[in-house]
Protein backbone atom coordinates (compact mmCIF):
# COMPACT_ATOMS: atom_id res chain seq x y z
CA UNK A 1 0.00 0.00 0.00
CA UNK A 2 1.26 3.33 -1.01
CA UNK A 3 1.51 6.27 1.62
CA UNK A 4 2.61 9.33 -0.38
CA UNK A 5 -0.24 11.06 1.27
CA UNK A 6 1.70 13.98 0.63
CA UNK A 7 -0.76 14.42 -2.56
CA UNK A 8 -3.75 14.59 -1.13
CA UNK A 9 -3.74 18.04 0.01
CA UNK A 10 -2.24 19.21 -2.95
CA UNK A 11 -5.27 18.27 -4.95
CA UNK A 12 -7.98 19.41 -3.12
CA UNK A 13 -5.91 22.63 -3.23
CA UNK A 14 -5.95 22.52 -6.85
CA UNK A 15 -9.69 21.51 -6.43
CA UNK A 16 -10.69 24.61 -4.58
CA UNK A 17 -8.65 26.83 -7.14
CA UNK A 18 -10.57 25.75 -10.57
CA UNK A 19 -13.62 26.49 -9.18
CA UNK A 20 -15.51 29.89 -8.96
CA UNK A 21 -15.25 31.99 -5.25
CA UNK A 22 -19.21 31.67 -5.33
CA UNK A 23 -19.56 27.80 -5.53
CA UNK A 24 -19.11 27.57 -1.54
CA UNK A 25 -21.06 24.13 -0.89
CA UNK A 26 -18.62 22.59 -3.79
CA UNK A 27 -15.37 23.76 -2.07
CA UNK A 28 -16.17 22.74 0.96
CA UNK A 29 -17.04 19.09 -0.02
CA UNK A 30 -13.68 19.26 -2.03
CA UNK A 31 -11.82 20.23 0.64
CA UNK A 32 -13.85 17.89 3.11
CA UNK A 33 -13.04 15.09 0.83
CA UNK A 34 -9.17 15.88 0.40
CA UNK A 35 -9.46 16.21 4.04
CA UNK A 36 -10.89 12.79 4.02
CA UNK A 37 -8.27 11.02 1.55
CA UNK A 38 -5.47 12.57 4.07
CA UNK A 39 -6.95 11.03 7.28
CA UNK A 40 -7.44 7.53 5.63
CA UNK A 41 -3.28 7.13 4.43
CA UNK A 42 -2.61 8.19 7.97
CA UNK A 43 -4.63 5.51 9.10
CA UNK A 44 -3.30 3.15 6.53
CA UNK A 45 0.48 4.08 7.98
CA UNK A 46 -0.41 3.67 11.28
CA UNK A 47 -1.68 0.59 10.12
CA UNK A 48 1.87 -0.74 8.43
CA UNK A 49 3.75 0.82 11.21
CA UNK A 50 5.87 -2.15 12.69
CA UNK A 51 6.35 -1.19 16.35
CA UNK A 52 9.32 -3.93 16.34
CA UNK A 53 11.00 -2.36 13.33
CA UNK A 54 13.18 0.61 12.89
CA UNK A 55 12.04 3.74 14.64
CA UNK A 56 11.80 5.54 11.66
CA UNK A 57 9.69 4.31 9.10
CA UNK A 58 8.49 5.77 5.72
CA UNK A 59 11.70 7.53 5.25
CA UNK A 60 12.60 9.65 2.47
CA UNK A 61 15.57 11.52 1.84
CA UNK A 62 16.51 13.99 -1.20
CA UNK A 63 19.74 16.08 -1.96
CA UNK A 64 18.45 19.73 -2.03
CA UNK A 65 21.40 21.92 -2.28
CA UNK A 66 24.44 19.56 -3.22
CA UNK A 67 27.10 22.59 -2.93
CA UNK A 68 26.44 22.96 0.38
CA UNK A 69 26.27 19.35 1.32
CA UNK A 70 22.27 20.11 2.15
CA UNK A 71 19.70 17.34 2.00
CA UNK A 72 15.86 17.25 2.96
CA UNK A 73 14.84 14.07 4.68
CA UNK A 74 11.57 13.21 6.45
CA UNK A 75 10.10 9.80 8.45
CA UNK A 76 7.55 9.00 10.55
CA UNK A 77 8.32 8.51 14.15
CA UNK A 78 5.41 6.97 15.41
CA UNK A 79 6.30 4.28 18.03
CA UNK A 80 4.25 6.09 20.69
CA UNK A 81 1.00 7.24 18.71
CA UNK A 82 0.90 3.51 16.74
Amino acid sequence: MGHDSRAHPLIGVVGVLALPRDATETIKRVALGASLATLAATIGMCLDFDRGGARFQFTQSYDWIKAFGAHYAVGVDASRWC
